[in-house]
């Protein structure tokens, strides 16, 4: 599954994201490299965060989160943490 979304940031910066799935994933940044990477799926991981930090350029930021879907239950949050930060499906 791929899902996309951008980070809106009125500078450039360090960003803190937090991170919580319960299946593999797998976080790009602008196209970059992997800025989190977890392959294989764990019974508890929805219920532990994985932290990192993000470094994002002035404007729009894409984010591309590709999860590999096992079992039935499926759970993905992600949460940027930055000064005046904002998120969209699309850039605005």
């Amino acid at each position: 599954v791929l899902l996309t979304a951008s980070v809106y940031s009125p500078k450039k910066q360090t960003a803190a994201v937090t991170l919580r799935a319960d299946d593999a994933v797998r976080v790009v940044m602008s196209g970059g490299k992997p800025a989190f990477e977890r392959n294989g799926a764990k019974a508890d991981a929805f219920a532990q965060e994985e932290k990192f930090t993000v470094e994002l350029q002035e404007g729009w930021n894409p984010v591309l989160v590709q999860v590999v879907t096992g079992g039935k239950t499926h759970r993905l949050a992600l949460h940027f943490d930055g000064e005046n930060l904002r998120t969209a499906a699309k850039p605005e």
